[in-house]
């Protein structure tokens, strides 16, 4: 039987040698002396196996066949009509079933380019190709891989099944479960059924063989790889080092750990490998240990990890120092700036040290953190957080190792950049300012910021017409001492700034003065630094009216005369003028009222006058201006009151009575009257008119006549005559001159009279003087009422109640104080924190504290607040007390004491929370058994 089978394969490898294979492009692939893809043969029998081709060749043999075999023969020639081909010839013998497999035949230089046929050699009594021993052979399932139970057989028409342990049987469905002869069962789509233990299983003539396979599903993934120090390692010579490289895997997971750093080669580090499991993952530990550590071991220090195909590596670097120290100095300079409103800063020094030292950070000589919890230490570095203008100051840095006693520290002064903030925006008005005209004007621009402010002015003048609004920009004309005045611009007297310290702060204070108001405008303070700026908008309206708005009547109106009404209001400010008469009965419109009038246009006023022509007294009444504001929009009234004066005639209230003079001697004639209009008075003597001369007196306003040193030309009928519009009323006297002749007898009884009465006066008037002049208890008492009161004197509310509050000293303007937070709570009333601007004669902004009634306070309670002001106006200023500043006690408002603020708040709380800084030096001295406190 062996030699048939070998006399055919011969023969037909001859026949195929014998043909001409020279044409051009064949053999491009080896050429097999067979032609079907299997071949089956039996055990001990001998394969021949023939191949041709263009190139030198080789073959490649099933795993089956030792490298060195004894029954492996391979012979190699030239061949083909000119020898140009090259021909092999494979022999195995005997072949057995442990040779079953493709055998493959390809040129030595070109690879890809083979042929190749699968042999088959039976064996009944070894149907698999392996034979195995007791011990399964492992089976990897690999995601996303096929799995391959790799049972091939001798023979391809062997009956083989795939059974998983204990008993279930898998039949192949040729889609997801194949079988092949040449490779086993293959799964495509393996799942976790498919671990455990499975074997191939096949029966050879009542014989039950099979090949029994462990399935194993490797991991390889590698969760995380760390080191127990991520950032730098720093040590000092002679210390020990440990650093720890764990990894973290999945279950199932093998996992190969190795290091590499600087002194490997010598060996100084020992490794320690150690593994522990979690519910879901492996960990695996492991620790490299130098236990004395020199500069050569400074470096980098690798850890390398793999698991199968999957590498992970971590590092850190190790500095090796000689000896503890500190090195620390500015980063950015000695003085560092921030900004208002930043939401953090951090002050951070150049700092390199070892071991990590002690730091504390102090502001202004006391601990940061204490001051204030916005300032917190992070690390090395000191973060303040909402930053502030107070946090400004001197910041010192204090380091420390406090166990090799090393100490340094380094002071940095931080500037808080503050933006410009005008004081005068805080308590604005919405009406604006108007100046009279031809005034002098002081305009004032307080602004605080750091660094501080540059100060300009701008002005912008109002139009011809209509409403005087913000410019654009580009609109704006700066304003200096050098400006000319031209029909656009007012006289600059002087612009000036200077630094004040306002409110504990430092405040540029600009002042422009304008020389005299011609022009209305609008002046801008543009108060700029690094920081921004801010503008405050003066509104400068140049009017000849008080008040930009004023109604009244240009004379007092009589019955059948005219009545003339006048309405004058800023150009800038009012517009819409209109009068009319306001009745007592109800009305759906005012313009029911409307009067006319006649509206002229002034350079800095409209004027609308009204005439009413042969008034009666039925036109008395309210007259009202009405006005609308040109920015607010609000309608604005002034109201004048009209009372039509009645004629009446004129009466005498008294008439003359006949007087006898004499000579040289002086006389008074006296003719009151009334009417309305008040009359005049006109003197006659004997019928003729009395002019004003040297002697002769006229008071026409009182009606009297003076005549001085008579003589007897004097002498005649006088008359005095009060005429008004009503008509006139006279009435006469004669004045008798007489001689001295007469008048002598009388004159001495008359002169001794005179001297006894003036005796008499004068006693009287000298014992009066004496008696006011003599002490008094009761008038004696002091101008202010005592503090302390004395046993029997009255209770204190009664002397309470005679203090006087004066108004003219320490009233305050509401709208002149902003409220803001509270401050804290009494037994009747509260405390607020409030901005008050242009108190005390400060021209700008200062804080105060206002205490005030709570709501629904009784009427004792504002007594009692009331007897308090009283009080603390009668202390006046002091410095142990804190003193009152203003009061607002007008109607149309709550009760409020204005008094200074206190910035550290209560005082005892203020003492207890500075206990440890104020030291009490205790000493006791005892002498004869009495012991002697000391003074603090």
């Amino acid at each position: 039987m062996f030699d048939i089978l070998f006399v055919m394969i011969f023969g037909l490898s001859g026949r195929v040698l014998t043909k001409d294979t020279d044409t051009k492009g064949r053999f491009s692939s080896p050429v097999l002396d067979v032609t079907e893809k299997q071949l089956i043969i039996e055990r001990n029998q001998t394969l021949q196996l023939n191949c041709r081709g263009r190139w030198e060749l080789q073959w490649v043999l099933p795993s089956g066949v030792p490298k060195v075999y004894h029954g492996t023969q391979i012979e190699e020639t030239r061949c083909g009509k000119k020898n140009n081909q090259y021909c092999s010839r494979l022999m195995l013998s005997p072949a057995l079933a442990q040779h079953t497999g493709s055998y493959r035949c390809r040129y030595r230089q070109k690879h890809r380019k083979q042929a190749s046929v699968y042999v088959y050699i039976t064996d009944s009594q070894r149907p698999f190709v392996k034979v195995q021993s007791e011990i399964p052979d492992v089976v990897y399932m690999k995601e996303g891989e096929l799995l391959v139970f790799p049972c091939r057989v001798t023979n391809p028409d062997a009956n083989v099944s795939l059974v998983k342990f204990p008993f279930h049987r898998i039949a192949p469905d040729y889609r997801n479960i194949i079988w092949n002869s040449r490779q086993g069962f293959t799964i495509r789509s393996p799942t976790f059924f498919y671990i455990g233990l499975f074997s191939c299983e096949t029966i050879v003539n009542g014989v039950k063989y099979s090949n029994r396979f462990l399935t194993h599903r490797p991991v390889n993934k590698i969760l995380d790889v760390y080191l127990n120090s991520t950032g730098l390692v720093h040590t000092l010579q002679g210390q020990m080092l440990a650093l720890n490289c764990t990894v973290t895997a999945e279950w199932n997971a093998r996992v190969s750990i190795s290091w590499t750093y600087p002194q490997k080669a010598n060996g100084s580090a020992t490794i320690i490998r150690r593994i522990s499991r979690s519910r879901t993952n492996m960990l695996f530990y492991s620790v490299l240990t130098i236990p004395r550590l020199s500069k050569a071991d400074r470096g980098l220090y690798k850890c390398h990890v793999t698991s199968g195909p999957s590498k992970r590596e971590t590092n850190t670097t190790v500095i090796v120092y000689d000896q503890p120290f500190i090195q620390l100095k500015h980063r950015d300079g000695p003085v560092v700036q921030a900004s208002a409103g930043q939401k953090s800063f951090r002050l951070t020094p150049k700092l390199r040290a070892f071991p990590a030292p002690e730091v504390i950070w102090l502001k202004d000589g006391m601990v940061a953190a204490e001051q204030c919890s916005r300032y917190h230490a992070d690390r090395f570095s000191l973060v303040i957080r909402d930053v502030a203008e107070e946090d400004a100051g001197i910041y010192t840095i204090l380091t420390g190792i406090q166990q090799y006693g090393l100490f340094q520290n380094l002071t940095l002064t931080l500037v808080v950049n503050v933006k410009p903030q005008i004081g005068e925006k805080t308590v604005s008005s919405r009406q604006p300012g108007t100046v009279q005209r031809g005034s002098r004007q002081a305009l004032h621009c307080t602004s605080h910021g750091v660094p501080p402010p540059q100060i300009q002015w701008l002005w912008h003048p109002c139009p011809p017409k209509g409403l005087c609004e913000k410019p654009p920009p580009s609109s704006w004309t700066a304003v200096s001492e050098k400006t000319e005045v031209t029909s656009t611009h007012n006289p600059i007297l002087t612009v000036s700034h200077r630094q004040e310290v306002l409110e504990g702060k430092n405040k540029t204070v600009g002042v422009l003065t304008v020389g005299e108001a011609l022009i209305s405008g609008i002046y801008r303070c543009v108060a700029a630094n690094l920081m921004g700026r801010d503008e405050l908008d003066i509104r400068f309206y140049v009017t000849d009216v008080k008040g930009g708005l004023i109604a009244s009547l240009e004379e007092e109106p009589r019955e059948g005369g005219d009545l003339r009404l006048v309405c004058i209001a800023n150009r800038h400010l009012y517009s819409d003028l209109s009068w009319y008469r306001l009745t007592n009965q109800p009305t759906t419109s005012e313009e029911a009222s409307v009067l006319g009038g006649e509206l002229t246009e002034g350079q800095f006023s409209h004027t609308l006058y009204l005439l009413l022509k042969n008034v009666t007294s039925q036109d008395s009444g309210t007259y009202r201006c009405s006005a609308t504001h040109l920015l607010t929009g609000e309608h604005t009234h002034l109201d004048t009151a009209v009372e039509i004066t009645v004629l009446q005639a004129p009466v005498l209230l008294r008439n003359l009575s006949d007087h006898s003079v004499n000579v040289s001697n002086s006389v008074t004639l006296r003719c009151p009257a009334r009417g309305i209009p008040h009359p005049r008075i006109t003197w006659y003597k004997d019928q003729r008119k009395l002019q004003q001369v040297s002697g002769i007196m006229l008071f026409p306003e009182e009606g009297t006549l003076h005549i001085d040193r008579i003589s007897a030309e004097d002498q005649g009928l006088y008359t005095c005559e009060a005429t008004n519009e009503r008509g006139s009323v006279e009435s006469s006297a004669h004045i008798w001159v007489q001689s001295s002749s007469e008048s002598l007898s009388l004159e001495i009884p008359t002169l001794a009279c005179t001297c006894v009465v003036a005796t008499l006066f004068w006693l009287l008037l000298t014992l009066l003087i004496r008696k006011l002049k003599q002490p008094n208890s009761t008038n004696g008492k002091a101008e202010y009422l005592p503090i302390i009161l004395h046993p029997g004197e009255e209770p204190l509310v009664e002397h309470c109640d005679r203090l006087q509050y004066d108004p003219a000293q320490w009233e305050f303007p509401r709208d002149r104080l902003k409220l803001e937070k509270p401050l804290g709570r009494g037994a009747f009333g509260r405390v607020m924190q409030a901005s008050a601007f242009g108190i005390c004669n400060s021209a700008s902004c200062t804080t105060v504290a206002v205490k005030m009634l709570k709501d629904g306070a009784m009427p004792s309670e504002h007594k009692a607040l009331m007897t308090e002001l009283k009080i603390l106006n009668h202390f006046g200023h002091h410095l142990n007390v804190v003193n009152l500043l203003g009061a607002c006690t007008k109607t149309g408002g709550p009760l409020m004491l204005i008094v200074e603020y206190c910035k550290f708040g209560n005082l005892s709380a203020y003492l207890k929370s500075k206990r440890e800084v104020f030291l009490l030096n205790r000493t006791s001295v005892h002498q004869d058994n009495r012991v002697i406190l000391p003074s603090v």
